[in-house]
């Protein structure tokens, strides 16, 4: 059996917003400013799907985001950074609210411009969010890359510009391409005053900032994550996980010493699944059913899913120290509920090591669709960590979402 090494620390960051809980220090701002409905002011939204998933708007709210602009020229609390393929300026914007920033972190300009993004990309958002001002001085640039999200990653992104005087010399534009070689620059967005450009990350997802040449660049930049892969959802799938590896897999290696020597030899270990391999994998779901309390039919069936069907013969299996019936029962699983856990646990096995889409969350919401009456409780908590997200088509559910205020579609 293979070692297993720790896996790295999901990548979530700390301090987020999250919408129905009153950011530190909003209060005042908040009780004194009104409600302020921000993403119901981005009109003639167009949703574009080449090279990938984006849509374009404009904010007609220009008086307060000129406030905004000249607010964020005068500040003193910007951070620099950089790295090999960008540079720029960036601080969080609700932790300033004494500043005039304060109706940026009010719940209804938050929701108003979740809901935009939500009905752009028929997506259920997570309350959890991230709102960062940009600034971008001469030579400041962002290479293309991609932003492809891992369990716990942000999904969705939403810019929103700030630049009166900006011309076409100035440089600072958005470029989105098909290649991260950018060598095909599908579309420039110019951050404009009161421009709008959001997306959908993903393994295509390539887009770059052409470097600032002149003035000054602001943005603000609203970091979204899909309800199903949300903070709270990534780190209680990665404790599920770590938890059943740890009580069960020594147990596993004694137990079916001979089948996972057999898979070990096989090669399971170079084999891709994901960003890990298929040894681990199958090591990992059938940890999961154990601690999930199923049969241990059940989780044999998640190792000897491994294993060429001409070993799962009567002498075959007594040749890897298996019980012929109790092997022979795991190879076939013909109870549809034990087969619909073995189904999610290979699922949750497969989360930490897979790129998140919504169009493939959606396919394994359709295609679990609930599963049958699943023959454990910890069975039934996962397949809801999963997928009791959204409507049944995988879109945003309203109801689920009090005190929002309804606006108009935003895509056009």
């Amino acid at each position: 059996m293979v070692e297993n090494e720790a896996a790295p620390p999901l990548r979530l960051k700390e301090g987020l917003l999250v919408l129905g809980h009153e950011a530190e220090g909003a209060g005042a701002a908040n009780r004194g400013g009104g409600e302020v409905l921000l993403g119901s002011r981005f009109d003639d939204a167009v949703l574009k799907t080449e090279p990938y998933r984006f849509v374009t708007a404009i904010c007609s709210d220009t008086a307060r985001l000129r406030d905004l602009r000249a607010r964020l020229g005068e500040a003193g609390f910007w951070s620099e950074r950089s790295d090999d393929f960008f540079s720029h300026s960036e601080a969080r914007l609700y932790p300033h609210n004494s500043d005039g920033f304060g109706w940026l972190v009010q719940d209804s300009c938050l929701r108003s411009v979740q809901r935009f993004v939500e009905d752009c990309f028929g997506v259920p958002l997570a309350p959890d969010m991230e709102i960062v001002a940009q600034r971008m001085d001469p030579g400041n640039h962002s290479g293309f890359h991609n932003d492809s999200p891992r369990l716990g990653w942000e999904t969705h992104r939403l810019n929103l510009y700030l630049n009166d005087d900006w011309e076409v010399d100035r440089g600072g534009r958005l470029q989105i391409a098909s290649k991260m070689s950018g060598d095909i620059v599908s579309r420039f967005v110019e951050p404009r005053m009161g421009r709008v450009m959001a997306f959908e990350a993903s393994p295509n997802s390539y887009h770059a900032i052409e470097p600032v040449r002149s003035g000054e660049r602001f943005s603000i930049l609203y970091m979204f994550w899909h309800a199903a892969n949300a903070p709270g959802v990534a780190r209680a799938i990665d404790s599920m996980i770590r938890e059943s590896r740890s009580a069960w897999r020594p147990k596993v290696a004694e137990r079916y010493g001979a089948l996972t020597g057999l898979l070990q030899s096989s090669g399971a270990g170079e084999i891709p699944h994901g960003t890990s391999n298929l040894m681990d994998h199958l090591l990992d779901t059938s940890c999961l059913l154990l601690a999930w309390g199923l049969p241990e039919h059940v989780a044999l069936a998640a190792l000897v899913q491994g294993i060429d069907d001409d070993y799962l013969d009567e002498a075959g299996l007594s040749s890897l120290g298996l019980d012929p019936a109790l092997g022979s029962r795991a190879a076939a699983l013909e109870d549809e509920s034990e087969r619909a856990a073995l189904r999610l646990a290979n699922l949750l096995a497969s989360a930490p090591h897979v790129p998140f889409s919504h169009a493939r969350w959606v396919e394994r919401k359709r295609d679990f669709g609930g599963g049958p009456d699943l023959p454990s409780e910890p069975a039934r908590r996962a397949a809801r960590l999963l997928f009791d997200h959204g409507g049944e088509d995988g879109g945003p559910v309203r109801a689920n979402q009090p005190g929002r205020r309804d606006v108009e579609p935003a895509v056009t």
